[in-house]
């Protein structure tokens, strides 16, 4: 059922490892920001076997569908008496992105520093392993300015996306996703049908709504004061100063946080069935879900584990801010 195709880390194809030798595969997570966790393959191969160095690149198909594309970390070799293999430490080639360090002054546009961003990573890289076209990531408005000194690609694309309050993927098509909530899709499940498990937190210790923040030259507070009436005032010092160079940027940068951590969160948890389609699900696609009394509707899903029979999706609350905060 799944298969597996390896590439040195400069995309030169090198094989396709035999499903026969495929003993496992596990741990296949995805979430936004950029992030798939590590897989790891267990194959049924000799401790002595040489034929996958650090970095080479493996694609894993299920059926036709490519659902993970990762970089080998590590090599855990394993003799028994009656057992031997290896397994492939992989990690989601979007880690990648933390191998190189940054420096740079932007003053622009939040869509064209993400754009800028990816192509010194392709340059760096030496192989465009990452791409973009105008739907992935659309133009945004409003000038933003940053500082990046010493600071990993992975990380200043982090900041961008913080800051602008729209989210970005990079998903298994090697693509780099930067756009609002509305663009992506939903996914309308229905409960007992789809879904055989939902599971619901609601978190009120973490809620943040009075952010002192610094940034470049100054301090300034940001307050949500219906949040503060309901909840008491509860702040938090942020120091941004090496990164945000002006108050434009700043305000920026407040507004989605306070969006973000003034209100209680809702961790809701589902698991959907073989039923859907679930390799079909992305991080920041959305989730309605029916048949229930508890309202999930377009909620904005923020991590998957995917595994042969099931996919286990973690839920959060959706916004559709991005417009008024780059207005700001």
């Amino acid at each position: 059922m799944f298969n597996l195709k390896v590439y040195s880390k400069d995309l030169t194809s090198k094989e396709t490892i035999s499903s026969k030798k495929l003993e496992w595969i596990w741990n296949i997570q995805a979430e936004s920001d950029g992030w798939f966790w590590n897989v790891n393959l267990t194959l049924d191969l000799q401790i002595t076997n040489t034929d996958f160095i650090i970095w080479d690149i493996i694609k894993v198909y299920f059926k036709n569908d490519l659902i993970f594309t990762g970089s080998v970390l590590d090599i855990n070799k394993l003799y028994w008496t009656s057992v031997e293999n290896l397994t492939l430490v992989l990690v989601w080639y979007s880690s990648l992105l933390t191998n190189f360090l940054k420096t740079e002054t932007y003053s622009d546009i939040a869509s064209n520093i993400i754009k800028d961003i990816v192509d010194d990573f392709n340059i760096e890289y030496w192989t465009a392993i990452l791409n973009y076209d105008a739907s992935s990531i659309p133009d945004t408005t409003g000038t933003l300015d940053f500082v990046f000194t010493n600071k990993n690609y992975l990380d200043c694309l982090r900041e961008v996306a913080e800051t602008s309050w729209l989210k970005f993927f990079i998903d298994n098509d090697w693509k780099v996703y930067f756009r609002e909530q509305s663009s992506y899709i939903n996914h309308k499940l229905t409960l007992k049908k789809d879904v055989q498990e939902l599971k619901i937190i609601e978190e009120w210790r973490n809620i943040k709504n009075s952010l002192i923040l610094k940034y470049t030259g100054w301090t300034k507070t940001y307050d949500d004061v219906t949040s503060q009436t309901t909840y008491w005032k509860k702040e938090i010092y942020i120091d941004k100063s090496s990164e945000l160079a002006n108050l434009t940027t700043a305000d920026a940068f407040g507004a989605s946080y306070l969006l973000e951590n003034s209100e209680y969160k809702k961790k809701i948890t589902i698991e959907v069935n073989k039923e859907y389609d679930y390799f079909s699900i992305k991080p920041w696609d959305t989730i309605t879900l029916r048949n229930t009394n508890y309202s999930i509707n377009n909620l904005q899903i923020v991590k998957i584990a995917y595994s042969y029979e099931k996919a286990t999706i973690e839920l959060e609350r959706s916004y559709s801010f991005a417009n008024e905060i780059f207005n700001n």
